[in-house]
Formats: structure tokens, C-alpha cells, sequence
């Protein structure tokens, strides 16, 4: 059973479609979104006045870690790749965006721009932003130029980790190395008092090993019943997590990202049942979630600085409108960038690469 119909002519390299995957990078892209929007009412747009202040959108990367370490395993699956041809594919897949867009904010803040709670533009912390490397400065982490790419960093990172494991011809050999490496690298910022291993280890990689665990369960059948009670318990503990005092501790994103492995691993479940989502809009929302992803803070600050202008966020019908006017600006910006820029400069940049001989 289909739910919707719909084909995307843009896939990964892996070549195989999983349509739920896409729903969910959809549905976590937008719910980063709705984290920010809200954090924005909160700082920005209406400070002092009384609105919730959920954490449960942030959790979307969580899901998206997961979903990384599963497509990971997927792609060199159907396309073995060695270390360097992989590395290669994964930095011209995520960099050109994310670099036009560094560029972009760190010259509006050196031209006296204040974006994103930035008021300098140090060459520094552009070079480590834009080589994914974590920026130290005099107050401790700081996020990169365009900061949504923290999460980009950890992505790099793992990266690098599995394109190493590449080396080892075993599958199982892969999957046991990765997994160890991430369990060291947690262990090492549980029990060390040092900043760099605090940054290396934090909990959150924990989502990465899930997904790459999750690839050998690929084939198990447990029925569309529980793997709908699968996902239903994920999103049960995503909600728990954001309970007080549990979304303050310091150590929430391991059960986060526990909940978000019953969700992925549920959608994966649910699609060998034969339900998925395939809807067409909802396909496109899920191949263009990483540009929704990078662009949405620049669409955010936009209408919120002109909102303020203008006064529209003195009353509440006008903060409700600032709200609608953030959605659709972030929508309709992340779709022009992923068809007008992303997806070409991304056709483009594969056609540099060596054909990948086909695996089975």
C-alpha cells in the first residue's frame, strides 16, 4: 500500500529510493524550523511575553544523524566506493551550498550586518567554518558563520571515520569499527575533563552508530503494526525528552537519539510493508530539506528584521503574521536554492568525479 504517488528523478548515489526517509528528513528539516521560529519569538520578534518554548523541534537532528548512518551504509552498498573517491562525493554534496552561504553571512557581517547574533567576522572562524573544524574563542565553542553547520561538522566528522573503515573489505568489519570508534569517542567525553573530547564525543554521535547498526535489520520483517507501534514509541520519547528536568540533562540527547532510532527504524519497517509515503510534494520536501535546512536562518532574519521595522510585531495578530511570513519565506527561499542552485552545482560537481563501479 502506497500513501500518495510520486517519483524523484534526484536521488543519492546509492540509487535506491526510500520514500519514508524522505518524509522524515522532510518532517525533521521543518521541525529545526519550527525550533528556530520559536527561539526567534523568544529573543527576537516578542521578548518577554509569554509564548511556549518547546525543545522537541531541535530533536529533528537527532533523526537526521540517524538517517545518515543508515544511508551511509546504503550507498556504498549499492555503490562500493574507496576512501578518497567517497570523501570526494559527500564534500561536493554538502559544501558548495553551505560555502555560498558562509560567504554570503560572513561578508554581511563584516560589511556591519548583525545576523545570526554575530557583530564580527573574524577570518578564523571563517576558515573553520568553512572546513568544518569546531571554533575555540574566548568564551569557550562557538558555532560557525552560518550556524546551523555545527551539525555539519559532526557530519564531516563522521565521514571521515567511515571512509577510513572503507579499508576494510568485511561489511560486518565496517559496521564494528564505526561502532567502536563512536563508543570510544563517547566514553573518552564521559570520563575526560577535556574540552576538545567534550566536543569529539558528545553524546549526539550516538545517532550515527544507531543508523549504521540499523543497516544489518534492513531485511527483518516485524509487520506494519509494530513498526507503527516502533515509531509511535520514538515520538513518545521525543516528547518525554522535552519534559522538565529531563530536557536539561546533561546527557538527554543519548535517549533522544534512542527515540529517534525507533522512528527511523519504524519508517524503514513500515516501507518494506509496503506503506509509505510517496507523495510528490512530500518527496521534494525531503530532497530539498538540506537546503531548507541552511537557508532558513537567513529567510528567519529576514522577515523578523522587517517585522521590527515596521512594527508589525507589536501586537499579537502582527507576531502571528511575522510567524506565517517566516514559514513561507523559509519554504519558498529553500526551494529556490535547491532547484536553482543546489541540485545543478550538484549534477555538476558528480560529473568531476570517476564512474563507481556497480555493486550488488
Amino acid at each position: 500500500m502506497t500513501l500518495g504517488s510520486g517519483a524523484d528523478k534526484d536521488r543519492p548515489s546509492s540509487g535506491e529510493k526510500v520514500y519514508n526517509i524522505q518524509a522524515l528528513r522532510a518532517i525533521a528539516a521543518w521541525a529545526v524550523v519550527f525550533h528556530h521560529l520559536v527561539d526567534s519569538l523568544h529573543n527576537y520578534i516578542a521578548p518577554g511575553r509569554s509564548f511556549p518554548y518547546p525543545a522537541i523541534g531541535s530533536y529533528g537532528v537527532e533523526i537526521f544523524f540517524v538517517i545518515s548512518g543508515y544511508v551511509m551504509m546504503m550507498t556504498v552498498n549499492n555503490r562500493p566506493s574507496r576512501p578518497l573517491p567517497f570523501l570526494a562525493e559527500r564534500a561536493l554534496r554538502i559544501s558548495p551550498p553551505y560555502w555560498l552561504l558562509t560567504f554570503a553571512a560572513f561578508g554581511a557581517i563584516f560589511s556591519g550586518l548583525k545576523m545570526f547574533s554575530q557583530k564580527q567576522a573574524t577570518l578564523d572562524r571563517l576558515f573553520a567554518s568553512l572546513f568544518y573544524l569546531p571554533y575555540f574563542g574566548p568564551n569557550g565553542l562557538e558555532k560557525p558563520v552560518v550556524f546551523p553547520g555545527w551539525t555539519l561538522n559532526y557530519e564531516m566528522m563522521f565521514y571521515v571515520l567511515f571512509a577510513l573503515c572503507l579499508l576494510l573489505r568485511s561489511e560486518q568489519a565496517r559496521i564494528s569499527a564505526i561502532v567502536a570508534a563512536l563508543m570510544v569517542a563517547l566514553a573518552g567525553q564521559m570520563l575526560t575533563q577535556s574540552e576538545l573530547m567534550d566536543y569529539v564525543g558528545r553524546d549526539i554521535i550516538l545517532g550515527f552508530a544507531l543508523g549504521v547498526l540499523l543497516w544489518p535489520l534492513r531485511h527483518v520483517r516485524l509487520g506494519a503494526t509494530a513498526a507503527s507501534f516502533m515509531m509511535l514509541g520514538g515520538l513518545i520519547g521525543l516528547f518525554v525528552c522535552d519534559t522538565v528536568p529531563l530536557r536539561d540533562w546533561e546527557h538527554v540527547e543519548l535517549p533522544v537519539s534512542l527515540s529517534a532510532f525507533l522512528i527511523v527504524a519504524g519508517a524503514i519497517l513500515l516501507e518494506k510493508e509496503g506503506i509509505r509515503l510517496d507523495a510528490r510534494w512530500l518527496v521534494f520536501q525531503g530532497d530539498a530539506s538540506y537546503a531548507l535546512y541552511l537557508i532558513h536562518p537567513f529567510a528567519l532574519q529576514v522577515v523578523g528584521k522587517i517585522s521590527i521595522l515596521l512594527g508589525i510585531n507589536r501586537t499579537l495578530p502582527g507576531i502571528y503574521a511575522t510567524l506565517l511570513a517566516m514559514v513561507a519565506a523559509s519554504a519558498i527561499a529553500a526551494a529556490l536554492f535547491h532547484v536553482l542552485f543546489e541540485r545543478p552545482v550538484h549534477r555538476r560537481a558528480r560529473r568531476l568525479l570517476p564512474a563507481k563501479p556497480r555493486g550488488t
